[in-house]
């Protein structure tokens, strides 16, 4: 639920059991903090697809490597700008569980602190309006063509390890912006843009997802989230199962 933001900078918070001391930053494979854009998608995307990922191994593993995405805030919101304005380049170059794995470790404030950067109060509204606004975009050309109309609800979203829906599915879940500070209005106001449009895609997919977000953010709005839920279900065009979950996330009963 995003209620609010909870900084973790225990790398290795989301591999299921805690790494212990070997996880200290300083003992990892660290990336030059002015890493170019074509070198920063390599970092995110270009590792093998495991269980546990590669940011849950050892630093003498040789499979992880550390990035400080908060050293230059203003880059790594660029960078997320740039990724979700334009990410079709990725389908060819990476498997669905690459692009699945490495969404995860953007959105997930356990694996990294990119999604931060959205509630830096340092960095202007007007850019990081942009980056949210912009993940429409990253639904509309990368989630929907690599996730399809694979529904999550009421299956083991983590079974399938060549079509996995977990990121889709969960993206509204974990992504960490927050809800109770000053700028709570304009967040609010974003996000309800961005699911209103994620809303008329044909992909069930991204469907399934921009009603789970419905769902988690319906108790920061509930009027104005209800409202994206109802109008989405005046659609004829959607399956039995995703109308039954939607009936539930229209109004904030789905976790």
């Amino acid at each position: 639920m995003q209620t609010e933001v909870v900084r973790n900078l225990v790398i290795g918070h989301d591999c299921g059991e805690p790494m212990g001391e070997q996880t200290n930053e300083s003992k990892a494979p660290h990336l030059p903090d002015d890493l170019s854009y074509e070198d920063w998608i390599s970092f995110i995307f270009d590792h093998p697809v495991m269980d546990p990922q590669w940011w849950c191994h050892t630093p003498d593993s040789g499979l992880y490597q550390y990035w400080n995405e908060e050293s230059d805030p203003s880059r790594t919101l660029a960078y997320l700008t740039r990724l979700f304005s334009s990410p079709s380049f990725l389908i060819p170059r990476f498997s669905r569980a690459q692009i699945d794995q490495g969404l995860y470790y953007i959105v997930s404030s356990g694996c990294s602190s990119h999604m931060f950067v959205l509630a830096t109060q340092s960095l202007p509204w007007a850019d990081r309006k942009r980056c949210i606004l912009a993940i429409f975009d990253l639904f509309r050309d990368l989630i929907a063509p690599v996730y399809g109309n694979d529904l999550s609800s009421g299956s083991n979203s983590k079974s399938n390890h060549n079509r996995p829906t977990h990121t889709c599915f969960m993206w509204w879940d974990i992504i960490p912006l927050p809800v109770n500070t000053p700028e709570s209005s304009l967040i609010i106001d974003a996000v309800a843009s961005v699911l209103d449009q994620i809303l008329t895609l044909d992909s069930e997919a991204c469907l399934e997802s921009g009603m789970h977000g419905v769902s988690e953010f319906h108790f920061s709005n509930p009027k104005r989230f209800e409202e994206v839920g109802l109008n989405f279900l005046k659609r004829k065009d959607i399956s039995y199962r995703l109308r039954s979950y939607a009936q539930d996330a229209a109004f904030g009963r789905v976790l």
